[in-house]
């Protein structure tokens, strides 16, 4: 039974790449820089409806992260988002810098 419910991440590839930013002056858009993290880094795979406790499926992620306390708007360096779960894991750097940087322009639903 256990193994219905864990999640294993030897699908996710560490060299994978990063995701591009917003253009130089330009917001950071949830839509189209900070939700592709969560389908590179295979987020989606468990994180799902009927999966895990929220889900990072294009479309759903906004009000499900927004929903759980994952986004801290106060301290965006503090957000679970980025520091909690598997982030530390399998978020680059740069991905890590993008979402906070969402955070910091206010983690609007762009």
């Amino acid at each position: 039974m256990l193994g219905l419910f864990s999640c294993e991440y030897n699908f996710i590839n560490p060299e994978r790449g990063t995701t591009p930013g917003p253009e130089p002056g330009e917001e950071v858009s949830f839509q189209q820089h900070v939700e592709p993290i969560f389908t590179k880094v295979g987020c989606t795979n468990c994180h799902k409806d009927g999966g895990l406790a929220f889900s990072f499926e294009v479309g759903k992620a906004y009000n499900s992260i927004s929903g759980n306390g994952l986004v801290n708007t106060v301290s965006p360096a503090d957000s679970k988002l980025i520091t909690e779960g598997h982030a530390q894991q399998y978020y680059t750097q740069a991905d890590k810098d993008l979402i906070e940087q969402w955070i910091t322009e206010g983690a609007k639903n762009n």
